[in-house]
């Protein structure tokens, strides 16, 4: 056998293992929705900008969805709209103000929201009634002449509620300011999805294997190090030691 070694006995090499933990795409989605409101004036379908804010109204939400749309992974989803009335008027006029009201606001949502198209907006209508209006007022307890109001709307023995309210004109004036403004309204509620991919990244560990009797230090690719034994050995043994 070979006399006295002097420096280094090398009877490792360096070795790397690589982990793959690749577990595929997972994909998750979230839906984000955000509503709008447009005021209608008494008795017209068409949309004013100068009424009730309408015009911020539209502004911020194509604003909104532009921002909303320009986040990678995020597409468009629905527009659904649900138009509606006060109950002032005649039952046929209501309902035909109703569907009216939807389609001009399904019109400006294709002129101004095209990310969504045709097919991604649906629409609804509702002509309000005064048996409507007695829920809103058991909801709302502000009102003065509330209790006044919801009498007459429940008294089966009178058939023509307006004219009735009319009758009090306090009373009448209070549920139209506060209450019929926003029922002759269109609801838009904008959907759009957000989806996410996380994939695993690959890891990669390496581990190096050396034998050495004293110290060593040594240069690899990422830095340096030094790799060293803590106890004593015989000239011909070897004891594997790994710092990194």
């Amino acid at each position: 056998m070979s006399t006295h070694r002097f420096l280094l006995v090398i009877v490792g090499i360096f070795s790397f293992l690589a982990v793959s933990s690749a577990q595929g795409n997972k994909t998750e989605k979230e839906y984000i929705e955000k509503r709008y409101t447009i005021f209608y004036r008494v008795n017209k379908s068409d949309i004013d900008r100068d009424y009730m804010n309408n015009g911020h109204t539209i502004h911020t939400m194509v604003e909104d969805i532009r921002n909303t749309l320009r986040n990678q992974g995020t597409i468009p989803d629905s527009l659904i709209v649900f138009a509606s009335t006060s109950p002032e008027g005649s039952v046929a006029v209501n309902e035909r103000l109703a569907i009216e009201r939807a389609e001009s606001t399904k019109e400006m949502l294709l002129k101004n929201c095209p990310q969504f198209g045709q097919s991604k907006i649906r629409v609804e209508s509702r002509a309000n009634d005064w048996s409507g209006l007695i829920l809103v007022l058991r909801r709302n307890k502000s009102l003065v002449y509330r209790n006044d109001i919801i009498k007459v709307l429940t008294d089966p023995t009178i058939s023509n509620k307006q004219a009735a309210l009319m009758r009090m004109p306090e009373a009448y004036e209070e549920v139209k300011d506060e209450l019929f403004s926003n029922m002759r309204t269109a609801s838009i509620t904008i959907r759009v999805i957000r989806t996410e991919t996380n994939v695993d990244e690959f890891v990669t560990e390496p581990e190096l294997y050396l034998t050495t009797k004293s110290p060593v230090n040594f240069t690899a690719e990422g830095g340096e190090g030094k790799l060293e034994y803590k106890k004593n050995v015989e000239e011909d043994g070897v004891v594997p030691a790994v710092r990194t």
